[in-house]
């Protein structure tokens, strides 16, 4: 068996299969793009992306403009007064996701 092969009896995995996951290319093709003008900050799209493709980060002004390509980097004012001026960005993973659509669908 390869649960034996592998040692992985009594459900015990070993870390860091996830790079094994990975579905570049897409078998899809297609990858959804964040729009924050219409973005709510429900988070629907991400509870329902059935692989995690789809992340949320609340970030500072600094974090933003020390992203590896600031202008690229989309974020709006977060919801809630216990962020106060932090951002609200989405961040979607080409090599994660598979073009389900669910989260257009959310």
């Amino acid at each position: 068996s390869k649960f034996l092969e592998n040692h992985l009896l009594g459900g015990v995995m070993i870390p860091g299969t996830t790079k094994f996951e990975k579905r570049n290319p897409n078998p899809s093709g297609r990858v959804p793009k964040w729009n924050p003008d219409a973005c709510t900050q429900c988070n629907q799209c991400v509870f329902i992306c059935p692989h995690a493709a789809i992340r949320p980060f609340i970030v500072t002004k600094e974090e933003v403009m020390n992203a590896p390509f600031p202008a690229k980097f989309e974020a709006i004012k977060a919801n809630g007064s216990e962020f106060g001026a932090k951002k609200y960005a989405l961040r979607v993973s080409p090599l994660d996701c598979t073009g389900c659509n669910a989260c257009v669908e959310a």
